[in-house]
């Protein structure tokens, strides 16, 4: 009987994701790319009883999530504490 939620968020096309995190970090604009079809998956969901059972829910917008999420993964590297193997090529 318990309940699952799935926050909606703001749904934004991974272009604009793309321009943002540019201009946040513009070394990422030589390191990521997106490019052909886009990949069916879901993306706009319906959040009415999780704003019903909780009440309204307050948005990160786009670009204090990035940053937040910039900071966040900075903290870490500089602590010694991001594990980055995987990404070494």
């Amino acid at each position: 009987g318990a309940r699952l939620y799935t926050p909606r968020g703001n749904v934004t096309q991974v272009h604009e994701f793309l321009k943002v995190l540019g201009q946040i970090l513009p070394l990422s604009k030589t390191l990521i790319k997106a490019d052909g079809k886009s990949l069916p998956v879901a993306y706009d969901f319906d959040d009415s009883i999780l704003r019903q059972d909780f009440g309204e829910i307050n948005d990160t917008p786009l670009e204090e999530g990035i940053r937040e999420t910039v900071g966040i993964f900075t903290r870490l590297k500089l602590a010694g504490t991001l594990d980055v193997k995987d990404l070494e090529t």
